[in-house]
């Protein structure tokens, strides 16, 4: 079993059972039969790491009888993570040897007096709580699944303006494309329902299989309407997958952990669609290019067994199927304990969605029509504002709502992030830079809030139902969003203009919306969002 372990080795003046006695008292390790001493790992992001210290004579140097003790210590676990696995086992080693090396710096200042070290931070990426094994397995392959869904449905985005030259569409006719294939709600929303009947972990597998069939499609498609077609599926599939993908990791994850969780899922969603922008500058060299790679999208359908064979039903939803409640009711999502929830949170995800919607699908477009980017300079671009400022966001994300709460975090960043987006798509020059990385760190830290809300504020056996009709009334957010966008345009005197009034929206979600979402952090799931009996 593969597993991480570090390792270090210290020496102070005590005799052994001096040595000894200090390990059972400052550390609380126990005995073990082979003579080492056990304890746990301080702020363990695991359930199963071992620190082991083990105290034997040291030789004196010469001419000196003080006695001596080395004390070896050793922090080890076994994970064996899948897909990013090696990522996660690089970070718990890293907090491993910080912890192994506090150790060693602790015994050495209770022998000779000094003052004890802090102990030191955790490391940004792992989690305040720890997880075992099948919670980190679940969300590793939710986030592995997630990140493939998510490259299938970026392509368009990225390749917008590439995609209109093909077809030799005007900006009102893309933008109506761009507003059609948001039907594909109505596949994701039939998906999510399922998932909550048939199971999360059959609704991601066959999803993936639409997203990758549906870019095959769109690859090889001849005119416009049937790439739109072929779009509006993959649209709804990969919505889908993400979808019943983060409810089973959310579920799955630990108290205190499911916005971490949420956190982790979007940064493995970052993964595909920072993918697409590695592809991108592929469009300089051949005006086909965008072709290729919805091929490669396609041919991510092999990883469909290996995802298959390490993604499992949360417990909670296990649980759940094996009694005798009902699961999909909608008399539930709209009754008089959950309506309320549901039409904020449809609120704020239609009104955060005039902006991301446009923003995701025509902001390549904006910058190569508007600033004569190339598609190299928008990936230098993308990169430097967009990647790490977005990459620091959903690491604070996490943090910030489990330390403040939901609320705040996503109110405060969605007001911040939807002002200063509007400052990208009115401004030139050093304000694109600023802007856009400012925008990007500030509203990934909102819209992790609002997705945590959006698992947590309902129970087990709608949790899908009620996801799919949020992300439906999302989407008419969206076509709202792309159709203004469009039709504005010409009539503001440019996309930039018309992409900036779409911001407003977002504004007024933070403002007016979110301030009466009710709060969930530090809370047992089950208490938020209780089952309810069958004759509610």
């Amino acid at each position: 079993m593969p597993h991480v372990q570090r390792l270090a080795l210290v020496r102070v003046a005590r005799a052994v059972p001096e040595v000894e006695s200090l390990l059972v008292e400052r550390f609380g390790a126990q005995r073990e039969p082979d003579g080492t001493f056990t304890t746990s790992v301080r702020n363990d992001p695991t359930t199963a790491g071992v620190l082991t210290m083990r105290a034997q004579p040291a030789a004196a140097a010469t001419g000196d009888d003080t006695p001596a003790t080395e004390v070896e210590i050793e922090a080890e676990t076994e994970l064996g993570l899948p897909f990013f696995g090696g990522v996660v086992e690089a970070l718990v080693a890293l907090h491993y040897e910080r912890v192994v090396d506090w150790t060693a710096k602790v015994i050495e200042a209770d022998v000779e007096g000094h003052e004890e070290p802090e102990l030191p931070k955790a490391v940004p990426l792992l989690p305040a709580v720890p997880f075992t094994r099948e919670q980190a397995t679940l969300l590793l392959t939710a986030g592995f699944a997630i990140a493939i869904a998510t490259f299938g449905s970026s392509i368009i985005g990225q390749f917008s303006s590439d995609i209109a030259h093909s077809f030799r569409s005007s900006d009102d006719t893309l933008g109506v494309s761009l507003a059609i294939l948001r039907i594909g709600a109505l596949v994701a929303l039939f998906a999510s329902a399922l998932a909550d009947r048939i199971g999360r972990r059959r609704v991601v597998l066959v999803a993936l299989v639409g997203v990758a069939a549906a870019n095959l499609v769109s690859a090889l498609s001849p005119n416009l309407a049937i790439f739109t077609a072929a779009q509006t599926v993959t649209r709804g599939a990969s919505a889908a997958a993400v979808i019943a993908a983060g409810i089973a990791a959310i579920e799955e994850a630990p108290e205190g952990g499911r916005a971490y969780a949420t956190s982790i899922l979007a940064l493995t969603g970052g993964v595909g669609f920072t993918l697409t922008v590695l592809l991108f500058p592929l469009g300089d060299r051949f005006t086909w290019a965008w072709r290729l790679v919805f091929l490669l999208s396609a041919a991510a359908v092999i990883c469909n067994r290996a995802i298959a064979r390490k993604l499992v039903e949360s417990s909670r939803y296990e649980r759940t199927a094996a009694s005798n409640i009902e699961r999909g009711r909608l008399r539930e999502v709209f009754g008089r304990q959950y309506a309320s929830r549901f039409w904020l949170l449809a609120a704020a995800t239609f009104l955060t969605n005039l902006l991301t919607a446009p923003s995701a699908q025509l902001t390549n477009k904006y910058l190569t029509d508007v600033h004569h980017f190339s598609h190299l300079g928008i990936v230098v671009l993308r990169a430097v504002t967009t990647a790490v400022p977005g990459f620091i966001g959903l690491i604070l994300a996490g943090r910030l709502a489990e330390r403040y709460g939901r609320r705040p975090v996503a109110a405060t960043a969605l007001a911040i992030g939807a002002v200063v987006r509007a400052v990208f798509y009115l401004g030139s020059g050093p304000v694109l830079w600023i802007a856009s990385a400012i925008g990007d760190l500030t509203l990934s830290c909102g819209f992790i809030a609002i997705g945590v809300l959006n698992t947590e504020l309902f129970p087990t056996e709608t949790r899908g139902t009620s996801n799919g009709f949020i992300g439906l009334i999302g989407v008419l957010g969206s076509v709202a969003g792309l159709l203004m966008a469009g039709a504005l345009s010409d009539p503001l005197g440019g996309l930039g203009r018309s992409i900036a009034l779409t911001t407003i929206g977002t504004l007024v979600a933070a403002l007016l919306v979110v301030p009466f979402l009710p709060e969930s952090a530090h809370r047992n799931l089950d208490e938020i969002s209780p089952s309810l009996p069958d004759d509610l």
